[in-house]
């Protein structure tokens, strides 16, 4: 706020000091000594914003706030104009200070406070906060998503006063190096100053409320890396299972591929929120699992119709060889070679015989089913996952409406900080 100075030394800091709160009271706010608002304004710095937890629709951010107003009553204009004194948190809390509120914040704690007080009287107070809040988020393209994570900043004091709230210097809201999320990306930081009606006990007030949204990005990349490319490398994996024979190992192989997915599944749900609604990861999850439980209806299907044609054989069989001993029976064994070999149905012994369990006739008769499943299922299921990729790219919602309680809001709503 003010340029260069002139040093002052500790000793006539502490003089000054003393003068200064001889007699203050600092439960009167600085409006109360003439007819102009106190003018209020805020600057803020972010730290470090990490713990994105959207299980439980908070954030953690690590912030520095600026506080800055002017209080005559601490002007000392017998100095050289721009000299300063420094304040630690003792000597802060023996003059007024604006009550500085989160709305939405689940915790906060102000460490490190320092202060300044100019000679014309302007004061400017700084504290690094460790803060959480809580978010309002639309997770139906989860992990393809943008959200923008609010921070809701006001002061209010129990007295009857006005004041004019501001956000100071051209850039209000800035980051520190380092300070980003590793899952997020920042895109975009809007600064504005609302206006809420609040009624108390003495009258009715309006009160003005810093809204910071941060638009951020999540990184898709780890999402896929961790969970997208191992249930559909799973799903792939699964579709050997027409190849194989309709046998006990096919089945075991199948279902070992759907208890994978399962696992997946619920290993990925202890990453997402508790919401009343669908999301993108919701929908491709479904589209693996049921995928990989095709297989067990293909094998199913496959097997009773192999089952059902292996019966049919074994009666034919059965009927050609109660046909044969009947005329075993009824010729005499010189006559019984010639006989057979006349009679059109005597072939069927050892023709069914070897044809039960055939390899060959299995694949004429059986094996069509998995022939086409062996093209359809991947190419279906590749492009099902095409669809979704550019769905999400393109943030399309896919998986119905957030109108549920953790439902996102286009504008920020502040009307419920009212009855604070």
């Amino acid at each position: 706020m003010h340029e260069a100075s002139n040093a002052l030394s500790a000793t006539q800091q502490s003089v000054i000091l003393a003068q200064l709160l001889a007699g203050y009271d600092k439960t009167i706010a600085p409006i109360h000594l003439g007819t102009n608002d106190t003018a209020i304004s805020m600057k803020f710095r972010v730290v470090h914003m990490d713990e994105i937890i959207d299980r439980d629709g908070t954030f953690r951010v690590h912030f520095v706030q600026y506080i800055a107003w002017k209080d005559s009553r601490l002007a000392f204009t017998d100095q050289a104009a721009g000299s300063r004194i420094y304040l630690q948190k003792e000597q802060l809390d023996k003059i007024w200070q604006p009550a500085c509120l989160f709305g939405n914040a689940l915790s906060v704690n102000a460490q490190d406070m320092r202060g300044k007080i100019w000679s014309d009287g302007s004061v400017s107070v700084s504290a690094h906060i460790l803060s959480v809040f809580y978010e309002e988020s639309d997770l139906r393209n989860f992990p393809w998503d943008e959200q923008d994570f609010p921070m809701v900043a006001w002061c209010r004091e129990t007295y009857d006063y006005g004041y004019n709230l501001t956000l100071y210097g051209s850039k209000p809201v800035d980051f520190a190096p380092g300070a980003y999320s590793t899952e997020w990306k920042v895109i975009g930081i809007e600064a504005d100053i609302h206006r809420v009606q609040v009624r108390t006990d003495r009258a009715d007030n309006t009160d003005q409320r810093v809204i910071l949204k941060y638009h951020m990005r999540r990184h898709v990349i780890s999402y896929f890396v961790k969970f997208i490319f191992p249930l559909t490398l799973v799903t792939m994996l699964s579709f050997i299972a027409p190849f194989m024979e309709p046998d006990g190992n096919r089945l075991a192989m199948s279902t070992t591929m759907v208890l994978t997915v399962v696992a997946l599944f619920f290993t990925i749900s202890g990453e997402l929120p508790r919401i009343a609604y669908h999301t993108w990861m919701d929908v491709f999850i479904a589209v693996c699992f049921l995928y990989t439980c095709s297989h067990i209806i293909l094998f199913l299907t496959v097997y009773l119709n192999k089952r059902k044609q292996d019966e049919e054989a074994r009666r034919k069989q059965h009927e050609a060889q109660k046909r044969n001993l009947t005329l075993m029976s009824r010729k005499d064994s010189s006559h019984i070679d010639e006989e057979i070999t006349n009679d059109p149905h005597a072939p069927l012994l050892g023709a069914h015989s070897s044809a039960i369990l055939e390899p060959a006739a299995y694949q004429a008769q059986t094996m069509w089913v998995d022939r086409v499943a062996r093209w359809v299922l991947p190419l279906s299921f590749l492009s099902i996952m095409l669809i979704l990729i550019l769905l999400g790219y393109h943030k399309v919602p896919i998986a119905g409406t957030s109108d549920g309680p953790r439902g996102n809001s286009s504008k920020i709503d502040v009307s419920f900080l009212g009855d604070q």
